[in-house]
């Protein structure tokens, strides 16, 4: 379970004009659960109550459960010039972020202040190449209406209004840059589709992925998670480790920070790093076995 900042949660439902009522309707959360949320008597929160609230008022989760919003900022990407940003990097991406740094030889500042950029093409290519496909499938249609063939047979064996539903949903969705499909109705979908897999946005991050072949693997990214999920970074980690695979995996997924390496470990080599991210992960899962182990009493 995690705590949601009361102060934020009840500021952004002022900020859209939502009664307690209306922010239950939306969020599919009881409006009780959220009086006493909002007043703190309420602790911690479940995930689906989490990821119901933040997409009902339109932010992430790291707002929700993030520091104090101030009343006359926005809650959105924007900020002041000397203000700092309310966003928290997941262990895994920090390190990722440093082990990139590290092949590259490049600045990690550096390295955040191109994101937005490769995130501009990466979500304007994958809505390029769904539109791609979108009119291959069109195209496909418009040489089976020509065929000769089967004339004595209904006009239906070359048509079919389910596929232009489909068509007319998936294009929708594209003209609105809704790079999850989270416009998609969910009857247009395939019976067994996941959403954090199996989105057009994580499948054209996936393709990338394996276009790197052994250097990066991309898993998932819901928008109602805490972020993406990937793997990047092996053989730098495993330098620092000094072959180490076992130990270079453990700062790779974020088990061993790399921001809370002392500085002695750093300076003594890879034999004494390797030590230290063995021990590290080691503590991270007796700590998360702690917290599911609170969560199943």
């Amino acid at each position: 379970m995690t705590k949601i900042n009361a102060t934020n949660l009840r500021l952004l439902r002022v900020r859209r004009n939502l009664t307690l009522d209306a922010l239950e309707e939306l969020s599919g959360v009881n409006r009780v659960t959220i009086s006493r949320i909002e007043n703190g008597s309420r602790q911690n929160s479940r995930r689906h109550t989490l990821e119901g609230l933040a997409k009902a008022l339109s932010t992430d989760i790291e707002t929700l459960t993030g520091p104090d919003l101030n009343e006359g900022s926005p809650d959105g990407p924007f900020s002041g010039r000397k203000s700092q940003m309310n966003v928290r990097m997941a262990d895994d991406a920090r390190n990722a972020l440093a082990l990139v740094a590290l092949r590259y030889n490049v600045k990690p500042a550096h390295i955040l202040h191109v994101a937005p950029f490769l995130f501009l093409w990466a979500a304007e290519e994958s809505l390029r190449r769904r539109q791609k496909h979108l009119d291959e499938v069109a195209n496909q249609w418009d040489l089976l209406g020509k065929l000769a063939g089967a004339r004595h047979l209904s006009p239906k064996l070359q048509e079919s209004w389910e596929a232009d539903d489909l068509m007319v949903a998936e294009e929708g969705s594209i003209r609105a840059r809704d790079l999850f499909g989270l416009k998609i109705a969910d009857e247009h979908l395939r019976e067994e589709y996941e959403d954090s897999e199996q989105n057009p946005f994580a499948r054209f991050l996936a393709s990338l992925a394996a276009d790197l072949g052994d250097l990066a693997e991309f898993e998932h990214w819901s928008p109602y998670w805490d972020g993406p999920g990937y793997t990047l970074g092996q053989n730098e980690a495993e330098r620092l480790t000094g072959g180490n695979a076992a130990a270079a995996g453990e700062i790779v997924h974020g088990y061993a920070p790399l921001h809370e390496l002392p500085r002695e470990i750093r300076e003594a080599g890879p034999k004494a790093i390797a030590e230290w991210a063995t021990e590290a992960g080691n503590k991270t899962r007796e700590t998360w076995k702690g917290l599911l182990d609170e969560l199943e009493i």
